[in-house]
């Protein structure tokens, strides 16, 4: 009975890795530590590598992908999300891509007891009832509160 180790397996680095620790050589040990995380995305194009998708689609991408580890380490901690901060990021959108956007935003609300944006374009200011305008003057900021509806 034969035992093969797949050298790009997570597992077999970790055990090499801390094998080599215990017999003193953690210098080589540490070389083989791999903290990457390879990510592919299918779209309508097909399967294919994240460096290969725009700006904005990318910002899509990495905003699903942190909504989404927000949620699984949340339901593994036994806990609710409490706050959503996007700041910035909406330049790299097209009028398509915002809509996607807040698409998406609408959809996870509820997930979500407060969802803060900071943004300095005009167009996403009306997507939103509550606004928190701020303006710079000589003696310091001043903040105005907007509800609509």
């Amino acid at each position: 009975k034969a035992l093969v180790l797949d050298p790009n397996n997570a597992e077999t680095h970790a055990a090499y890795a801390e094998v080599l620790n215990h017999f003193g050589d953690p210098e080589r040990a540490q070389k083989l530590t791999k903290e990457t995380l390879d990510i592919k995305i299918s779209d309508q194009t097909g399967i294919r590598p994240y460096e290969l998708f725009s700006g904005g689609e990318a910002f899509r991408i990495d905003f699903a992908l942190r909504i989404a580890i927000s949620k699984l380490l949340a339901r593994r901690a036994g806990t609710a999300l409490q706050t959503l901060i996007i700041d910035e990021g909406f330049g790299s959108q097209d009028e398509e891509g915002l809509g996607h956007i807040m698409d998406a935003l609408h959809k996870i609300q509820d997930d979500f007891s407060k969802i803060i944006i900071v943004s300095h374009l005009h167009t996403m200011k009306d997507q939103f009832p509550v606004q928190f305008c701020i303006e710079k003057g000589v003696q310091g900021s001043t903040v105005t509160v907007i509800e609509q509806g």
